[in-house]
């Protein structure tokens, strides 16, 4: 019994120790490029690291959202694994673009133009209505002087 209990001490304690350490050996490095990243670039936890001798678990960042982000990433050296954490600025520095045709053209009309257009149409229309109305004057036979222009 004494055995058993024995075994099943030791398997827990070697089971306990597969954590997960925050603290990075001494003859470990990874050193980091921290750049500005662009917004909606592609971008992976690898493309941050200038030089390294760990294996890191690589992932795409969320490049969605400006702003500082705090980025953490599992890494494994000598059959052990930690976790490095970091901070990575989401910036957007790209000029908007605008699509469609590069020039539009306004028509700058003069205002005195569209009233001297008006009346003039306006007077045309008189000058119509005078001959028509002369017309019908000279078919009923009434003399010219007699016809009234009450407009």
């Amino acid at each position: 019994m004494k055995k058993i209990v024995i075994i099943l001490s030791v398997l827990l304690l070697v089971g306990c120790g597969n954590k997960v350490s925050d603290k990075m050996p001494s003859d470990a490095f990874i050193d980091m490029k921290l750049e500005d990243i662009e917004v909606f670039q592609e971008m992976y936890v690898t493309d941050l690291v200038r030089d390294t001798n760990v294996k890191i678990e690589d992932y795409k960042l969320d490049t969605d959202t400006i702003g500082e982000k705090d980025i953490e990433f599992y890494y494994t050296y000598k059959g052990k694994k930690y976790v490095y954490e970091t901070t990575i600025q989401v910036v957007d520095t790209v000029d908007p673009k605008i699509f469609g045709s590069s020039s539009k053209t306004v028509k700058v009309v003069n205002p005195w133009n569209l009233l001297m257009k008006y009346i003039q149409q306006q007077d045309i229309v008189m000058k119509l209505f005078i001959y028509m109305k002369q017309k019908v004057y000279l078919k009923l036979k009434i003399p010219l002087k007699e016809m009234k222009m009450n407009l």
